[in-house]
């Protein structure tokens, strides 16, 4: 809850005045989210709690400040520390069937090097607006008002380096 959650209200509190006094007129604040905000993984509950809080503070920080451009990015599945701790611990707090798609992701390969969805977040950070996804013109479709969205989303093609 302290680093997911607690952090990024205390971070958001202390930055603000130079947010809403950014260079361009636009302050941004990209938020590394997880599919974990919109599940329920038996074991995780805090971290599900957090990452929920997350996004629900990104909303409602987009809603209360016109001038800051805000999204909660799920990153996917990321070849991180994370993933290593719960395939080496997650026997004893995770269930067997969650644990189990961890493990066979990284078996297969299938877990995402880091500098993928990081592209993603540093482009938003560097360049988004507010304007709204589907608008004619719009920056590469990735609109922020608060978004929810995963990096590999239509919404931000443009943003992904492929």
């Amino acid at each position: 809850m302290n680093v997911n959650l607690t952090s990024l209200h205390t971070t958001i509190q202390a930055s603000l005045p130079l947010l809403r006094q950014s260079p361009n007129g636009l302050g941004r604040v990209v938020f590394v989210s997880s599919g974990a905000a919109v599940s329920a993984v038996e074991g995780w509950g805090a971290y599900c709690v957090s990452k929920a809080g997350a996004v629900a503070l990104g909303r409602i920080l987009a809603a209360e400040e016109k001038d800051i451009a805000v999204w909660s990015i799920r990153p996917g599945v990321v070849d991180t520390e994370m993933q290593e701790q719960i395939r080496k611990e997650g026997e004893s707090h995770m269930d067997a069937a969650a644990r189990e798609r961890f493990l066979q992701s990284h078996k297969d390969g299938k877990l995402l090097p880091p500098h993928k969805p990081a592209h993603v977040l540093v482009s938003l950070a560097l360049r988004g607006t507010r304007e709204d996804p589907k608008a004619p013109g719009g920056s590469h479709g990735a609109g922020a008002e608060g978004a929810f969205l995963s990096w590999d989303s239509e919404e931000l093609a443009g943003w992904r380096d492929e």
